[in-house]
């Protein structure tokens, strides 16, 4: 069982580990900060960015549809055409409280379906 003392410290971790690799100052980040959306994290930045935090805080991000969260980054001329006959698709937003938690559980929280 996780203390409250052991809850905030990852909660300042996973703060800290944003703010250095997106280099914000960690008072810029509060739980309902979204990666996409606030901060402009996208395409490869968003993979690194994933990467580094399954590998730091040990997440098994296998329910994690990448997709879902992430634009891709650059030009695609086939999604281009593509959405102007199909409305396109609407991110789910993914917030520092998301990462806090799937931290705490060791594996991705989807909390948004």
């Amino acid at each position: 069982m996780v203390t409250e003392n052991g809850q905030a410290e990852l909660e300042s971790q996973v703060i800290e580990f944003l703010a250095r690799h997106w280099q914000v100052p960690t008072d810029t980040l509060k739980a309902h900060t979204r990666l996409v959306h606030d901060l402009g994290i996208a395409g490869d930045d968003a993979v690194e960015l994933m990467e580094a935090y399954v590998e730091r805080f040990s997440v098994d991000c296998q329910g994690l549809i990448f997709e879902n969260y992430f634009p891709c980054e650059g030009f695609d001329l086939i999604g281009i055409v593509i959405s102007l006959f199909r409305r396109p698709k609407r991110l789910k937003p993914i917030t520092v409280s998301m990462l806090i938690e799937s931290a705490r559980a060791g594996r991705w929280l989807d909390r948004n379906p």
